[in-house]
């Protein structure tokens, strides 16, 4: 929505007559000489499930960065609540999972029609991947133990860009 508006700086001399787009939460800093426009930056959520803490540790501090929210799971039965509370925008999910399995995860996304990119993690060789392929929103199969941490977040960096 275009609005055109008068800026006033602080001591009420007008600066210029601009055009203004309506940005939720935007701030408006009229303090200097110069009107600047501050648009928030969406948060991006990354929901990872990962039964090893160590490993989940390793990986949260791979991927944190500004604008950035990491949610951790270390169980299968933990996940869809999460994702009820959250709304992930990337999911990293570990194959073999305490309290029920991945494809459990995925199938109950598929039933609820949860479009959420979903990476899958494994020590399982790529044979695994042949049968999640399938499953809507799988989007990679990384095995852990070829994955750098740079990598990991490359990748999740890339996955994650908005859109042009």
């Amino acid at each position: 929505m275009r609005k055109k508006k008068r800026i006033m700086n602080a001591t009420g001399s007008s600066i210029r007559q601009i055009n203004c787009f309506a940005f939720s939460g935007a701030t408006l800093d009229t303090s200097r000489s110069m009107a600047v426009i501050t648009v928030p930056t969406r948060i991006q959520t990354i929901l990872l499930v990962e039964d090893e803490p160590f490993f989940t540790r390793v990986c949260e501090r791979a991927l944190i960065k500004k604008n950035r929210v990491i949610k951790t799971a270390s169980r299968a039965d933990e996940v869809l609540n999460i994702i009820d509370e959250s709304h992930p925008d990337l999911l990293i999910l570990d194959l073999l999972l305490e309290g029920g399995d991945s494809f459990s995860i995925l199938e109950s996304l598929k039933e609820h029609h949860q479009t959420i990119p979903v990476i899958i993690l494994s020590n399982l060789g790529r044979d695994a991947y042949g049968n999640l392929r399938k499953h809507p929103g799988v989007i990679d199969y990384w095995i852990k133990s070829e994955l750098s941490l740079e990598d990991l977040a490359r990748k999740v960096d890339h996955y994650l860009k908005p859109a042009p």
